[in-house]
């Protein structure tokens, strides 16, 4: 199935505290778009939960470092 209806997302930090949640519909190809630019760089935890599974999956913002 190509087409998702509805999916709970919810990234958490290292400490496992929540720091964004959100619930998308209609996601097509497997593909989640986050907006997470305000957050510090560091690695997170992602989990998506849907009808027929949960799927948690490492999250790394980087930082700007121009070199």
């Amino acid at each position: 199935n190509s087409q998702i209806t509805k999916a709970e997302i919810t990234v958490y930090n290292l400490l496992g505290e929540k720091i964004f949640s959100s619930t998308i519909y209609h996601i097509q190809k497997g593909m989640i778009k986050l907006g997470l630019s305000t957050i510090s760089p560091d690695v997170y935890i992602s989990v998506v939960q849907m009808s027929d599974a949960v799927i948690a999956r490492k999250i790394i913002v980087p930082g700007n470092k121009m070199r």
